[in-house]
Formats: C-alpha cells, structure tokens, sequence
C-alpha cells in the first residue's frame, strides 16, 4: 500500500506536466511497469497503451529510486498512521491503544488551541479560517505521529523481543 500511495504521487506530478494524456493511463503506467521490481500485488498486469501514458524509462528509474528512498525514511511513519494497523493494535494490544488514545486527548484538552494560535502567529495568519482548519489538521497529524508512532515502536520491540526469547528457548 505504502508504495502505490508513492507512485500515485510520482504519477499525479507526471500528469502535470503533460498535455493531452489520460491520467488513468499514467498510473498504470508506472504500477504496471514498475510491478515486479517493487513486488506490487496489482490486479493488472499488462499495459496494452503504455507508449501513450508519456511515461519514459528514466521516469521509472527516477519513480522506482524514490519510492525505495521514501520508503527507508517515511514508512514506520506512514505504517504508525495505518488505518489497518491500528485495528490490529485496538484489538491485540487494547490497554496501551487506550493509553494512546488518553494522550491524544490530553493534547487535545491541553496544548491543540495554542499550538494552532502559536502556528497561525507564526505564518501572519491568525483569524483566517481557512489557515486554520489547515493548522489544526497539521497539529492533529503531527500529534497522532509522535503518539502512534511511540506505540508502534513499543509494540514491535516487545514483539521482536518476545520472538527473539522463543528462538533461545526452543
């Protein structure tokens, strides 16, 4: 999933700089031809209009070193943030989810109002509504990250912990 998110990026930049092409075609362009070289698990497989996407083979490079480079910096960020993940912490892991979900909604009671002041003093932007949905979501992201990701790690230490134990024993 991480890495289709990535080339949906990469594609929508590409479309922009083209004129006349279907955007579809783009997509797939990059998620077919780059499928087995990131080990994409898409339904298709095939292109048969791949020399009208406007995608070239050093945009494939180029996509195929980004995705690998976001992926070594960005991806326990973007796998604390999971949706998926965090059905699997709720239901595995119920007490420190709760305890996740408590600080969040400390920051919330506590610190979301002046960090979103604090960010709209900061840009010149106090009093627009429209910057400060946008401040608010961003403090909100940000918050969720650092909480998330502290019980990612949590969780997965214990786990390869765990793991490592019953290897030694067995």
């Amino acid at each position: 999933m991480f890495r289709l998110e990535i080339l949906e990026d990469i594609a929508r930049d590409k479309v922009r700089t083209l004129h006349f092409v279907d955007e579809i075609e783009v997509y797939l362009a990059f998620q077919t031809m780059l499928a087995e070289k990131l080990q994409l698990s898409t339904a298709v497989k095939e292109m048969r209009f791949y020399g009208v996407s406007g995608v070239t083979a050093n945009d494939l490079r180029t996509a195929e070193a980004m995705v690998r480079s976001r992926e070594e910096n960005e991806f326990t960020d973007w796998f604390s943030l999971w949706g998926p993940w965090h059905a699997v912490l709720k239901r595995t892991e119920a007490d420190r989810w709760a305890q996740a979900e408590e600080q969040k909604y400390e920051m919330l009671e506590n610190e979301y109002s002046q960090r979103v002041a604090d960010r709209l003093k900061a840009s010149g932007l106090s009093g627009d509504v429209d910057a400060e949905r946008e401040a608010g979501a961003q403090v909100m992201r940000e918050t969720e990250q650092q909480i998330y990701r502290q019980l990612t790690d949590e969780v997965l230490a214990l786990r390869l912990s765990e793991n490592g134990s019953r290897l030694h024993h067995s």
